[in-house]
């Protein structure tokens, strides 16, 4: 018998890339041909999870022992409780290598700042222990991470102290990063001076040169708890790990991690991915010079001038890292001091963005610096074009200075006119109606500087895709500025709409040298209290929340839009015509082309580029059949549309009707969609079993490209097993099942 035919490695890749966890390890035992690929997927990316039997982990630390070599993309999960030390060692030693160094010696020492000196934290005769774990005690001090460093809290906190006072400090501090900073720097560190009158002794633990070349690294801890976080972190292989993911649900209460963005970047030069997502951390603010040896190199040059001698000029030159995608806390945009954001100098290869939050506005808001930190990317970030949002996060889209007040004479010359008819009526209502008057030209002169580019300036002027979900805090200036500037905007989703909480509207600009200037004399005199207020708002350039009738107004503006989700925001009926009315019908029809009573609907500039639509039309279900049809016969405008979703966002039976009698033939007018469409979503309760059917035919007809269908369906009776199958019958009819839509969906929703 000839021998079998060696495989290819890489079709082997292909393959085994498709297959679950599951299946890929049941190819461990199909073949030898293929074992040792099939082993080295399932080892290149493993989870180790302490919540897990013990049973389950026995096995898996049993394997990965001898098979860490493989290991690329690791998954670690860890809880308060029910933790084993026992498993954070093997675990800490298969992922760290994890054991005495030989050569060179590394002091782990814990300085007292009250004091200034340093405490013993183990014998240095260990210093020439055996680095092979495996002949390691389980009682050694390197063995067990939270044990040993119990020990060295306890050695810490049990050191005589001079007073009563130092020994709080100690308590207090003892619990910080300080520590575990002090630790996870031990490769880096000295030995003390054996001479030094000061009592000292090396504890020689560190990473071992066994450690697995990792790529991908999550560590997932419900608790923050000890330095387990801090050791793992700064140990693993700095030259090849390219994303590192961190979450970190809860702590115990005043406590957090203090992240020092410098040192991670220094790290792991070669880090693209980086996600710090948890309540829990802290950003602390920049502890080293930026042109040190390691983030930036001096150029010198010498340079004639004039006067007949020579300067020579010092240029610094900042290394840029590789970093494309930051995941990160709203407490990021609350740093302090002045270089807050130097250390996004380094990251002019960013492209993406992404900010999650689970606080609250109250305490994100007041110390938030969302114009600092949008400058320092527009400065330093030229390529950011991502930005994704969840949460109570304040972040603004454009940035609009401060104005001082003999620069605002348009404001000026509005409250100082006094209209004729004011002059007619009491002077209490004279000046209610002088100030209602106002705030409307205010607001309408706002809108037409925001819609003329006059005022805002974009901190991302490269912006291609924008994803708001959660409590966001877009507003309606950042809106329309987008509209207008939004050159390269191809992706936008809108998935809740913008909270209601009053924090994020009134966050300005505290540091700006005009908010403490005065209003002249004449203002004062020309303007009562209520005018003062309204001109101090349009001056800050306070934010508001924007509504539906805004969107459609950013939809005419926007042209380059491909992808549009607006599931979030409520879009009326009433916002998508022009001159509607609830107690008139009588509509123009000509850009409709519809009947007597058909609405006009205003265009919206994307209709020649988008491919994607996710809207929630509320369309009150007791309108006229003509005016269905305008909606269902506008929609096919977007001639390149290759996905729909219609799911109304206020009340379930207020939707389109797709129905012949209300005129959904109207969708593939002269062709339409007809050849882009492939997927369908639409939610109603119009149908049952005869009509899905007959729907399910018509659209398999007209749309020779449609591959998904969704009907989703609100169920509004009391019956539902009943409902539910009368809604699915028509799925098991023949010619359903032969139609050229491969995947329909019946849901309840």
């Amino acid at each position: 018998m000839s021998a079998p035919r060696q495989i290819p490695p890489e079709i082997f890749t292909l393959i085994f890339d498709n297959l679950s966890h599951e299946d890929l390890y049941q190819c461990l035992f199909v073949s030898r041909l293929w074992h040792d690929q099939a082993q080295a997927h399932v080892c290149s990316d493993v989870t180790l999870d302490t919540t897990k039997t013990q049973q389950h982990n026995r096995s898996l630390v049993s394997a990965l022992k001898v098979r860490k070599h493989l290991l690329r993309k690791v998954t670690w999960r860890s809880r308060r409780h029910d933790r084993s030390d026992a498993l954070e060692d093997d675990l800490l030693d298969i992922i760290l290598d994890y054991g005495p160094v030989i050569a060179p010696v590394a002091a782990i020492a814990i300085t007292d700042a009250a004091t200034d000196t340093v405490t013993p934290a183990a014998d240095s005769s260990d210093s020439q222990s055996n680095n092979n774990t495996d002949k390691r005690g389980r009682d050694h001090p390197s063995r067990s991470l939270s044990r040993s460093f119990s020990r060295l809290a306890s050695a810490f906190w049990s050191r005589p102290t001079k007073t009563p006072a130092a020994a709080a400090t100690i308590a207090t501090t003892a619990t910080t990063t300080t520590i575990a900073t002090t630790i996870a720097d031990a490769t880096a560190a000295a030995e003390v001076d054996p001479t030094s009158d000061v009592s000292t002794t090396t504890w020689p633990i560190g990473p071992g040169p066994n450690r697995p070349v990792l790529q991908h690294f999550t560590f997932t801890e419900d608790y923050l708890t000890g330095t387990l976080l801090e050791m793992i972190l700064f140990n693993l292989m700095p030259t090849t790990l390219t994303t590192l993911e961190i979450y970190i649900k809860h702590a115990e209460p005043e406590q957090s991690y203090e992240v020092d963005m410098e040192k991670i970047l220094e790290t792991y030069p070669y880090l693209k991915d980086l996600c710090l997502d948890g309540l829990v951390f802290r950003y602390t603010p920049m502890r080293r010079l930026m042109n040190s040896t390691v983030s930036s190199a001096s150029v010198s040059a010498s340079v004639s001038v004039k006067m007949g001698y020579t300067k020579e000029l010092e240029v610094v030159v900042v290394q840029q890292h590789r970093l494309e995608t930051f995941t990160f806390g709203p407490n990021l945009l609350s740093r302090e001091g002045s270089d807050a954001f130097l250390f996004l100098r380094r990251l002019g290869n960013l492209k993406k963005i992404r900010i999650r939050s689970t606080t609250i506005y109250a305490e994100c808001a007041p110390k938030s610096r969302p114009w600092d930190f949008g400058r320092a990317l527009k400065e330093y970030c030229p390529k950011l074009e991502s930005i994704d949002i969840d949460g109570p996060v304040v972040f603004w889209l454009f940035d609009f200075p401060i104005l001082p007040y003999d620069q605002l004479p348009h404001i000026t010359s509005m409250v100082q006119e006094n209209p004729a008819y004011l002059s007619e009526v009491p002077a209490e209502l004279a000046q209610l109606l002088k100030e209602k008057r106002l705030k409307l030209q205010l607001l309408d002169q706002e809108q037409k500087e925001l819609l003329e580019s006059k005022t805002a300036a974009p901190f991302f002027p490269m912006l291609k895709k924008l994803v708001l979900d959660g409590d966001h805090s877009l507003s309606v200036q950042d809106l329309f500025s987008l509209g207008v500037q939004a050159r390269f905007l191809t992706h936008l989703e809108i998935l809740r709409p913008p909270t209601r909480h009053t924090e994020p509207w009134e966050v300005y600009n505290k540091d700006d040298k005009n908010v403490d200037s005065a209003p002249t004399t004449a203002l004062l005199s020309a303007a009562g209290p209520g005018a003062i207020r309204m001109i101090e708002l349009q001056r800050l350039q306070l934010r508001r929340p924007f509504h539906s009738a805004d969107v459609m107004l950013f939809l005419q503006l926007c042209s380059s839009l491909k992808f549009l989700s607006l599931t979030g925001c409520s879009v009326t009926f009433e916002s998508l015509v022009e001159g509607y009315t609830a107690a008139s019908s009588s509509f123009d029809s000509t850009s409709t082309g519809g009947g007597v009573g058909a609405p006009y609907i205003r265009s919206w500039a994307c209709e020649d580029t988008l491919e994607t639509l996710k809207i929630g039309l509320d369309v009150p279900c007791d309108l006229p059949k003509e005016h269905h049809a305008a909606l269902w016969r506008y929609l096919s405008r977007f001639k390149k549309l290759r996905h729909l979703s219609l799911v109304p966002t206020l009340k379930p039976r207020w939707v389109l009707i797709p129905t012949i009698d209300y005129g959904i033939e109207g969708l593939f007018y002269e062709g339409g969609m007809s050849e882009t469409l492939e997927k369908l979503e639409m939610v109603t309760t119009w149908w049952d079993a005869a009509v899905g059917k007959e729907m399910v035919l018509w659209l398999a007809k007209s749309c020779p490209r449609l591959k998904d269908l969704e009907l989703e369906y609100h169920f509004l009776f009391s019956d539902f097993t009943t409902m539910d199958v009368r809604h699915r019958a028509f799925l098991e009819d023949e010619e359903v099942k032969r139609c050229s839509i491969q995947n329909i969906g019946v849901l309840s929703w």
